[in-house]
């Protein structure tokens, strides 16, 4: 979770709660990470759809919806992309030596299938390839036409190819293709490394593959990634466990899932992506009713494959049900329900070769004339309320209980509401039972929010209560317009509107005396508040603002001294940021001194603030303090995003103070701890080394001296990640998903691991629209 603090830092992301009720929801801030999810972020959403959309409460983050292939195919590359990621790769069996060639060929394409085509042309007489041509023309390569062009790769965690391309470039017959392409690879290595050897031909082999799949078993996880332990038998453990085993298993075709799980309900859903009938014509090549067949055969044994998964996942599962989707459409075409009792029963003739689903208590499936499954209503859904229960997500900042022995060791918090950074929560949470409730009329409206007004202990609710009424009988706003009436009841402040319309008047081509009107709206709500100490500390309460959750943490961990924290309003917080900057633009740099002291104090562990703070000082030529803030800023960065940004400032500064070398490392070092300024940091330091001669690159080892040297740290990126890691592990087993996935999304910008990256989603509420 990371609020919009876009004035210093580059490119800037926000992941602010969100207000759910209205026509449209109203993102107070806007998506967590993205994940796979942009250029080194993180991501946002998998497979079909979102995975998550929240019920109406403040989320940990808003999903944007993306494909299934584009959003997976971004996450393959996994460690090999991350900058402190292990990347160590699983072991390998020792494969035939053209099937050797095969891997290296394959990966060092540009362009899979033209390269794979060429293969069957010049390899179908070479014994060394094995059955890989002929599994190649069986997945419809050969008459693939418009294929686009696309790279592979082999996972990490379970060895099987993996495709990347832009799906917005396939039809549904192209994905089919895609997908059967990787599944031609995959058996050709399988049958290389010696899978089968009873059968009594390749084709066999084949055949007897399929059949064993309800009996697979995941490949050991890559060596060298530990996690969290977490509580024993607790909700950390049990959706790690599934979700290794998910990301770990090597079935013959891409397995995309998504799951839910609550232990005290004991349920598990799991939701897997299965095969069209027309990919299976690598076991059926030229019959499509056996296609048809074999299809919902391996969805019926990948089922079960996933079911012994999920079971495994923690002995206090007492019922795994399992839905097979399909890619396009987005239905469920076979869905078990079953204990483990009826999992054993299954899995005893799952391996005969006529074997497959067949409607009852544990199954359903509808199969067509032609032997294509028609959707079907699931058994358990992964929106079912028992794995949604909405007290999972309530806001952290509402709840006073305790925190767990485990929470107060991973993030130093006292209580719950200890982990909070939103200062508006209260007012999410009233609107969102209003929301729905406000009648047709701006009578009944009004009506509803005074009663709501007077039952409130809370001074900001009631004040906003009373705020959106005056909105409705001034005619401000229609009574039918919620996300007008939303805005107005949680951001509709006189702070909040004077920072919005002095952000518009202070824009990119604002004029002298438009950044003078800006200043004097700002200064109209400052001041007072100022001189009326209404955000001063005190000897038992402090008023503190941070810019992520991550940021909580290690303020509670290396700042907090025992005074209750109060949450100022971000308002507050970007009204002065913005005057920092208006008085900097205007040339009264010594003026806005006052703003970026003010933000220090109220954020002392957010580098946002220290930048700010940079911006000013520099306009007074004080280049030494600025390295000081900055590497000050680099002790306390809590995302390797933000030590990468700091790392980046501090190399303009070394530059500035002659310090070329120095400036090098530090441009160096950006770069490898985030991607998201690597582009601009690069840019800039080939302009460095191409004015100064005698200046070169510098390697890991060399950067790393030249920065010790000089007393700047490096960022400690893992340390970061395993910090969040720790803190999810602990929240989840609290019960406190929200803000367990908003420490994921951290810990997953460092080293996009695939498992983590599944409890990741896990980790969203379902509704039964998403």
């Amino acid at each position: 979770m990371e609020k919009d603090a876009r004035n210093n830092t580059a490119g800037g992301r926000s992941s602010r709660p969100m207000i759910v009720g209205g026509v449209a929801a109203i993102a107070v801030g806007s998506a967590l990470l993205w994940a796979s999810e942009t250029a080194g972020g993180l991501p946002d959403a998998v497979a079909w759809g979102v995975w998550g959309a929240g019920v109406a409460m403040i989320c940990a983050g808003s999903l944007r919806n993306r494909k299934e292939l584009k959003v997976a195919a971004e996450s393959a590359g996994q460690a090999a992309s991350s900058p402190e990621g292990s990347g160590s790769p699983a072991p390998q069996v020792a494969a035939e030596p053209g099937m050797q060639t095969v891997e290296a060929l394959v990966q060092r394409s540009d362009d899979v299938a033209a390269t794979l085509r060429d293969l069957v042309s010049h390899g179908q007489s070479s014994a060394d390839y094995g059955m890989l041509p002929a599994l190649l023309v069986r997945s419809g390569l050969m008459d693939w036409e418009g294929a686009p062009r696309f790279t592979a790769n082999r996972l990490r965690r379970n060895r099987r190819w993996w495709m990347s391309c832009d799906v917005d470039e396939l039809t549904e017959d192209g994905y089919d293709r895609l997908i059967a392409l990787e599944g031609a690879l995959n058996l050709a290595a399988d049958l290389a490394e010696g899978a089968c050897p009873d059968a009594p031909d390749d084709q066999g082999r084949i055949e007897a593959l399929f059949r064993d799949l309800a009996s697979l078993s995941p490949l050991p996880t890559p060596e060298g990634r530990t996690f969290p332990a977490g509580e024993k038998d607790g909700e950390w453990a049990a959706r790690l466990a599934l979700s290794e085993w998910l990301e770990n298993l090597p079935a013959p075709f891409r397995v995309v899932s998504a799951f839910q799980l609550d232990l005290d309900e004991g349920l598990a859903c799991v939701d897997v992506a299965v095969p069209s009938p027309s990919c299976l014509a690598l076991v059926a090549p030229g019959d499509e009713a056996l296609q048809a067949a074999e299809a919902r055969r391996y969805a019926w044994r990948l089922a079960l494959t996933v079911a012994r998964g999920a079971f495994a996942a923690s002995p206090r599962i007492g019922r795994v049900g399992v839905n097979c989707v399909s890619h396009g459409a987005r239905e469920t075409l076979l869905s078990l329900l079953m204990d483990r009792g009826e999992l054993d029963a299954l899995l005893a003739g799952a391996d005969a070769p006529g074997a497959g689903p067949a409607p009852g208590e544990t199954c359903r499936v509808d199969v067509a004339e032609d032997g294509r499954m028609r959707p079907v209503r699931a058994l358990l859904a992964r929106s079912d309320s028992r794995l949604n229960p909405a007290s999972r997500w309530d806001a952290v900042e509402l709840d006073p209980m305790d925190a767990s022995a485990a929470v107060r060791e991973a993030c130093g918090a006292a209580r719950v509401s200890d982990l909070g950074i939103n200062e508006n929560a209260r007012r999410v949470a009233a609107w969102n039972q209003l929301a729905g409730t406000l009648g047709a009329t701006t009578a009944d409206a009004v009506a509803r929010l005074m009663a709501t007004r007077d039952a409130s202990e809370d001074q900001t609710v009631r004040e906003a209560c009373s705020r959106t009424c005056q909105a409705l009988v001034d005619g401000a706003v229609d009574a039918s317009d919620h996300q007008a009436l939303a805005l107005a009841f949680v951001l509709g402040g006189p702070l909040d509107q004077a920072q919005r319309q002095a952000l518009d008047l202070a824009g990119e081509d604002a004029g002298p005396a438009d950044l003078e009107r800006a200043l004097g709206l700002l200064d109209a709500v400052l001041v007072p508040l100022a001189q009326a100490g209404a955000y001063a500390d005190g000897p038992t309460r402090v008023f503190r603002y941070f810019n992520s959750a991550a940021e909580r943490v290690r303020f509670n961990r290396t700042v907090a001294d025992g005074r209750d924290v109060v949450l100022v309003p971000d308002a507050y917080y970007a009204a002065h940021s913005l005057a920092a900057r208006v008085l900097t633009q205007l040339g009264r740099a010594e003026e806005a001194q006052v703003h970026a002291d003010e933000l220090a104090r109220v954020a002392p562990v957010t580098p946002d603030a220290a930048l700010s703070r940079v911006r000013v000082l520099e306009a007074q030529e004080r280049i030494f303090e600025c390295v000081d803030v900055l590497v000050d800023a680099m002790g306390y960065a809590a995302t390797a995003r933000e030590m990468s940004i700091c790392l980046y400032r501090l190399a303009y500064m070394e530059w500035r103070l002659g310090r070329n070398r120095l400036a090098v490392a530090c441009y160096e070092r950006s770069m490898r701890l985030h991607g998201e300024i690597a582009s601009q940091a690069k840019e800039e330091l080939d302009e460095l080394l191409d004015s100064e001669p005698g200046l070169s690159r510098l390697d890991p080892e060399e950067c790393a001296r030249e920065l010790s040297a000089a007393g700047i740290p490096l960022g400690d990126a893992d340390g970061a990640r395993r910090a969040m890691e720790e803190a999810a592990a602990a929240c989840v087993d609290a019960r406190l998903m929200g803000i367990s996935r908003a420490y994921l999304a951290v810990a997953l910008e460092v080293d996009r691991d695939d498992a983590l990256l599944g409890v990741y989603r896990s980790l969203a509420s379902v509704s039964p629209e998403g």
